[in-house]
């Protein structure tokens, strides 16, 4: 069986590493954080990922907060539309 550590508290994600959502709404960068998630992701389209016009990019993610124990807790989802 798999044994994790479970989230404790509320996600709350700096937005100094993962700046992708509105630091004004998104629950994820207010003091009080989201309740009962392990992870939070945040999705967007055509970054400067995709205005690369030496690759033919589709999509890309990666993890951008992580845990005490180095486990990532936030990441973004880039679509290329």
């Amino acid at each position: 069986a798999l044994a994790i550590i479970p989230v404790a508290e509320n996600l709350r994600i700096d937005y100094n590493y993962c700046p992708y959502g509105d630091p004004i709404t998104s629950p994820s960068l207010q003091p009080e954080g989201v309740p009962d998630a392990d992870l939070v992701i945040y999705v967007t389209a055509n970054s400067a990922v995709c205005a690369d016009e030496n690759f033919k990019v589709l999509a890309s993610a990666f993890s951008c907060f992580w845990d005490q124990f180095e486990r990532p807790i936030a990441g973004t989802i880039d679509f290329c539309l």
